[in-house]
């Protein structure tokens, strides 16, 4: 009976290593199909250095542009074209133009600092290893 579960053990520690084998490929083909073509976040990790607080800078950035934005465009077309009807709606919810503008750039030179001092932490190589 002992030489029967010698054989069973023996049969069942052969098809554990025939599906190690398996994973261990299909994981390689995985690999080799990720490095043909890596998905967008792989490419925006990868163009803010593999860190995320780069990613949430950079996304501050264009954020907070945004917001400066509107305070420019309300106040050009409140001065230049006498279209007053922005500035009066955000006037309206107890926004001022300027301070909009502001804001945005407060947010934008915060996030610089904070990508600038990311950057400082990483290693040099722009992959982060």
């Amino acid at each position: 009976m002992s030489q029967e579960v010698a054989k069973l053990k023996q049969k069942a520690d052969e098809a554990a290593d025939e599906v190690i084998k398996a994973s261990a490929k299909a994981q390689e083909a995985l690999v080799e199909l990720h490095d043909v073509s890596p998905s967008l976040w792989v490419k925006i990790k990868l163009w803010c250095r593999n860190s995320l607080t780069i990613v949430w800078a950079r996304l501050c950035v264009i954020l907070g542009g945004a917001v400066a934005s509107v305070g420019v465009v309300a106040d050009v077309l409140d001065s230049i074209f006498h279209a007053p009807g922005v500035s009066d709606a955000l006037l309206a919810i107890g926004i001022q133009p300027k301070m909009l503008s502001s804001i945005g750039g407060l947010i934008v030179i915060i996030q610089a600092v904070t990508e600038a001092t990311r950057r400082r932490s990483l290693p040099s190589s722009p992959t982060g290893t």
